[in-house]
């Protein structure tokens, strides 16, 4: 494959070089480590996690830096399962929202990560059993934050 020039929004850049500062925090995401193929001639390892990322590909494309390009992804992929077990734990009530807050500071987590853990916490109310009071709390709650988004 060869070079290409990749025009990254900063907002793109600002994210990747958060996965990067929190890859000893962000670690583990259950899967075994991909055998990324180095190649002399092909992406930097920005660059092809970057084109993974942003067009939704599945394969595992070489690349001049396979360490950077398997962090990123290892970082991703942790952030995503560490965004569902807090959206799991605010449902069922685990991980109150001060408590959340808290970490979220000590973490230091952006405002993305925060707002997808809020926002996914919705889909899981239908797998706890709660008082219908509170179900329609919820609703009242989530129906805010639709509007919110618009």
């Amino acid at each position: 494959m060869g070079k290409k020039n990749f025009k990254i929004k900063l907002e793109t850049l600002e994210q990747i070089y958060w996965f990067l500062s929190k890859r000893k925090v962000f670690n583990f995401d259950g899967k075994f480590d991909e055998v990324i193929e180095f190649d002399r001639n092909g992406l930097n390892g920005v660059e092809a996690f970057y084109n993974v990322d942003a067009n939704g590909k599945k394969e595992i494309i070489p690349t001049r830096h396979p360490n950077i390009y398997t962090t990123l992804m290892k970082v991703k992929s942790s952030c995503n399962l560490n965004i569902k077990m807090y959206a799991e734990d605010r449902a069922s009530g685990v991980l109150p929202k001060m408590l959340f807050d808290e970490l979220c500071v000590e973490l230091g987590l952006p405002e993305w990560f925060i707002k997808a853990v809020e926002q996914q916490k919705f889909k899981y109310y239908d797998k706890i059993d709660l008082p219908g009071w509170f179900i329609k709390v919820i609703k009242v709650e989530e129906e805010s934050i639709k509007k919110m988004k618009k």
